[in-house]
């Protein structure tokens, strides 16, 4: 898992086939492989659209490889549906592929990322450069008192399950194909080293995400009325228990007609 050109290059200099599985360089002697961003990117919109958000928006890290190709792909998937989407990315400077530090500056306080969110049209739909953006979408909509995911709607990108579970609420996320990208590779190391005469250079073979694992984060359906999404969010946060239509029209100062 390479992650710049000079590691690379030392790699490439040892003479001995590589597979790379970050996808961040090509290999010169061996095969890269990748996960494969524009179909996460469709996974994500299909997400969103049949959950009735036509409003959806996009956080990542600015300059960071893969951030930027999902970035990419999403913007242009939704612009073939007529949809325009808001762009958020990290302020201050941060590395191209170091991603610890980049997810590191992101879990401080960002004021901007509040704003950003609270001008955002609601209901929306935002989709994160990975799990670990999702987490600090998903505390900056708590922070301001947005509700996810009746308001905002987040989805992270790799699935880690340990990160995704201890999320509040729990991160919705897309699954990529490891298992198969880790046999697919180990498969091509092993043709290379029986046979050096089949490496040739080929850029970045792409490998389909598995899917979306849906969780709270995006287990709703948009609605536009602002009184009838505070309502789910009671329930939900109740887990439906002790819940009366009495209670919900004091909660939410209405009539029992406007509410119906």
């Amino acid at each position: 898992r390479t992650d710049n050109q000079v590691a690379a290059d030392h790699l490439a200099d040892l003479g001995v086939p590589v597979v790379d599985l970050r996808g961040a360089v090509v290999t010169r002697y061996g095969r890269t492989l990748d996960t494969d961003h524009l179909g996460c990117a469709e996974l994500a919109f299909e997400h969103f659209w049949h959950r009735g958000f036509r409003s959806m928006a996009y956080c990542g890290y600015p300059a960071v490889d893969w951030s930027v190709r999902r970035r990419e792909a999403f913007v242009a998937v939704a612009a073939s549906r007529g949809l325009d989407v808001p762009v958020y990315m990290a302020q201050g400077s941060l590395s191209l592929h170091a991603t610890s530090r980049n997810e590191a500056v992101g879990e401080r306080d960002d004021p901007a990322l509040e704003e950003w969110l609270l001008s955002l049209p609601k209901p929306v739909a935002v989709l994160a450069a990975n799990d670990v953006r999702g987490r600090q979408v998903v505390t900056a909509c708590t922070n301001v008192g947005l509700a996810v995911p009746e308001q905002v709607a987040v989805l992270g990108i790799d699935n880690d399950e340990v990160l995704c579970e201890l999320s509040d609420p729990p991160l919705s996320s897309i699954e990529p194909d490891t298992y198969r990208m880790g046999f697919q590779g180990a498969a091509l190391l092993e043709a290379f080293m029986s046979d050096p005469s089949l490496i040739e250079p080929r850029p970045v073979e792409l490998v389909a995400p598995k899917g979306v694992v849906s969780r709270q984060s995006t287990d709703v359906a948009a609605i536009e009325d602002e009184v009838v999404a505070h309502c789910l969010q009671i329930i939900r946060e109740q887990g439906g228990k002790n819940v009366s239509v009495k209670g919900l029209i004091e909660e939410t100062a209405t009539s029992r007609t406007t509410l119906e």
